[in-house]
């Protein structure tokens, strides 16, 4: 880190983009990276949180900001702040949660500098010699999308729905129009190559492309079947960074919607946990050292125990088990 502050002072060493209540860049995504359990050995809820790999290497984050190569406007910048840096090349390195909604931001960057494009590498690793495993998508998808009861015309609504889900809907919402934006490769329906215009306003005109085409923007409806047809529905700057993550995707199945009930006093004391974990998360990384990092982890630890964590845990066993029998596990 020092040695790319003194060559490069004008880049943050290094940065990250959420503390989100779901996958944080410096939370799942670490512990994804440091193969950190998603359950015990006999199936239960593992607190991953409080893994040993996990916490030391967020005593070495603490030391990095400590040492002045982590810029106390990462915790404080909202997404717009975050990509205005990343399109900027402000970052020398940074954890990204996903490259999800991070395309144009990375592509912005490649077209204007050819040859500094962002990689994906192995970076940090597990002090165990864990391997990363980094999670794949659910059986039940990632968003579930609602019609609501104040819909005048609902019959109408759902109708939309079909027609975005539809095969031709998805090839017009990811691709456009035939002969305008992309052609069929060889008449096969599921090979598609962009035209030569389109490919040439992808890759070098981002603003266009976004305020003109539109294509791809439907990600509620978005189905990867169908962004399998064409490499280049991504934007080239996350090619290398899909392709460097493929060989650590495992399937978590088990570990799906097992949280309390919606509106249950579960639900709320772990809504509570989780947004302590996040501020938490933030005063482990700013500690002035190890003795104020420590006292901040047993603080956190027993605001989970007033808050019934065993019971919730309770409740993820038992939603951990129902999936594995849907799964034919055992």
């Amino acid at each position: 880190m020092k040695a790319i502050k003194d060559k490069f002072p004008d880049l943050v060493p290094f940065g990250f983009n959420d503390f989100s209540g779901g996958t944080s860049s410096l939370g799942d995504v670490v512990q994804d990276m440091l193969g950190v359990a998603m359950t015990n050995k006999d199936n239960t809820y593992y607190d991953r949180n409080l893994d040993e790999d996990y916490i030391t290497w967020l005593k070495a984050f603490r030391q990095v900001h400590a040492d002045g190569n982590i810029s106390d406007d990462s915790f404080s910048d909202n997404n717009d702040a975050f990509k205005e840096k990343m399109t900027s090349g402000k970052y020398a390195t940074m954890m990204v949660a996903a490259n999800v909604n991070q395309g144009n931001s990375l592509q912005t960057w490649l077209s204007a500098n050819p040859n500094k494009g962002y990689i994906a590498i192995d970076g940090i690793q597990s002090t165990k010699g864990k391997t990363p495993t980094l999670s794949q998508a659910g059986l039940s998808g990632w968003m579930i999308n609602y019609i609501s009861q104040k819909t005048k015309n609902p019959a109408k609504a759902i109708q939309v729905f079909e027609y975005l889900l539809s095969d031709y809907g998805q090839i017009l919402t990811n691709f456009g129009i035939e002969g305008d934006t992309f052609n069929y490769i060889d008449g096969n329906k599921e090979a598609i190559s962009w035209t030569d215009a389109a490919a040439k306003i992808q890759s070098d005109d981002l603003t266009k492309w976004q305020k003109d085409y539109r294509i791809g923007e439907f990600i509620q409806f978005g189905h990867d079947r169908f962004k399998a047809y064409n490499k280049a529905s991504y934007v080239k700057a996350v090619w290398q960074q899909q392709a460097w993550g493929q060989k650590y995707l495992t399937p978590q199945f088990k570990m799906e919607n097992i949280s309390p009930e919606p509106g249950t006093q579960e639900a709320r004391a772990l809504s509570a946990i989780t947004t302590k974990w996040q501020t938490t998360l933030v005063s482990l990384i700013r500690a002035k050292d190890t003795a104020e990092f420590d006292k901040t982890l047993a603080t956190f630890k027993q605001f989970q125990k007033d808050n019934e964590i065993k019971e919730i845990n309770v409740t993820r066993d038992k939603n951990i088990k129902l999936n594995m029998k849907k799964l034919g596990e055992k």
